[in-house]
């Protein structure tokens, strides 16, 4: 809209079809008001009505609908480009989506391998614990078996040589009663001699 040729006016050019053609002014104020310069019409709405204009259909020359067909036919190129793209959006958007999901499903199963190696080694290392406590403790055992028959035989050893010893001072103290025996019968067969 540009300022009119008078002052206090406003002009402006607007395409509308052929035919009978409706409408109202709107001011800034946001108030609908009518041209008393124009026909009136009734609307149907018990309102003052609408101006009313009515466009004689001219015929368009070759040029122009030569010009319409071409900005149809852009349009239309437009908007199969447009579906185009939206198509191949859409390809590729459900081609992201597959590669996410085998992406994830990649990383889940990684995951699953890794924890499933985790826990494998876990367990071997669990039973070969197992398995050195359990040497260890049958090494111990043989250890104090073999230790308890040591000091078993050492005791029994020991037990031998004191019974041995025993059994020699026995003899000795034996033969020192006998020797002390014969000398006292001696001497008493001296002294029956003498008498």
């Amino acid at each position: 809209m540009a300022a009119g040729s008078e002052p206090g006016t406003w002009e402006a050019t607007i395409e509308v079809p052929a035919g009978k053609n409706e409408f109202k002014f709107i001011l800034s104020t946001g108030q609908w008001v009518l041209s008393r310069d124009l026909p009136i019409v009734d609307d149907g709405q018990n309102t003052e009505g609408n101006n009313v204009v009515y466009v004689e259909a001219v015929e368009k020359s070759t040029k122009d609908r030569a010009a319409e067909l071409k900005a149809l036919e852009d349009e239309q190129k437009k908007l199969k480009m447009a579906e185009e793209g939206a198509f191949k959006a859409a390809e590729k958007a459900e081609e992201d989506r597959i590669a996410a999901e085998k992406e994830a499903a990649r990383v889940a199963a990684e995951r699953a391998e890794r924890e499933k190696l985790e826990k494998e080694k876990a367990q071997k290392e669990a039973a070969e614990k197992v398995e050195r406590d359990r040497i260890a403790a049958e090494k111990a055992a043989k250890e104090a078996a073999e230790q308890a028959e040591k000091e078993r035989i050492a005791a029994e050893k020991a037990a031998k040589e004191a019974a041995e010893k025993a059994e020699k001072e026995r003899r000795q103290e034996e033969k020192v009663r006998q020797k002390q025996a014969a000398e006292a019968e001696a001497r008493k067969q001296r002294e029956d001699e003498e008498r």
